[in-house]
């Protein structure tokens, strides 16, 4: 959790010196910012049955699905974020987590044409699991805290219209899901995934 904290100290500074350095640019700005996107996941999961070691699911798992927000900016370049994410995978061994979360935006929101931004969300996650093994069928889930920190891009692309690109969105989601994972990046147990996204902002 150490290590969260100082990367996400590390990426709001970022946007925060970006905001500063472009607040002279001022261009018209909503207090309210919505945004609509795709997303690419990729996670090492780990599960393992609590009562038994007969049954183990580890490998690297890329999934795909969607991420929404909605942003209200209590100052010119500072938020509040409320964030809807949902991520899936198919076939006979499948994963799905859907995350609720809230938490902090800071964004060169003046800048005309490029306005970087990072955040920092804390929240729930539901993930859900099914597989195959040996001929025996397995379906589990469970819920857990989820924190994540990231920073992205957007470009406005016309300047008489709020609508703008998010060209790259990249986060990195912490899980505690199953309480059995083995990546120590956070020094306890848990997944850790990096999500690329991109969509549209209005």
């Amino acid at each position: 959790m150490k290590k969260f904290l100082v990367i996400a100290a590390l990426v709001l500074s970022f946007a925060s010196f970006s905001a500063v350095a472009n607040a002279q640019t001022a261009t018209p700005q909503g207090k309210v910012e919505g945004y609509v996107g795709v997303q690419y996941d990729r996670s090492n999961f780990d599960y393992r049955t609590t009562t038994s070691q007969s049954f183990r699911f580890n490998r690297n798992t890329d999934s795909v699905g969607f991420d929404a927000a909605v942003t209200g900016y209590v100052a010119k370049h500072v938020g509040l974020t409320a964030d809807v994410s949902g991520v899936f995978t198919g076939g006979s061994d499948s994963t799905s987590l859907v995350t609720a979360m809230g938490g902090l935006t800071v964004k060169a929101r003046q800048n005309p044409r490029f306005q970087p931004f990072a955040r920092v969300l804390v929240g729930v996650a539901r993930e859900k699991l099914a597989a195959q093994q040996l001929n025996f069928n397995f379906e589990d889930a469970d819920t857990s805290f989820a924190a994540l920190g990231g920073v992205g891009l957007d470009i406005n692309v016309n300047h008489n219209s709020r609508v703008k690109v998010r060209l790259i969105q990249v986060d990195l989601l912490h899980t505690n899901t199953f309480g059995n994972g083995v990546n120590n990046f956070f020094n306890a147990g848990g997944t850790n995934r990096l999500r690329l996204g991109a969509g549209l902002v209005f």
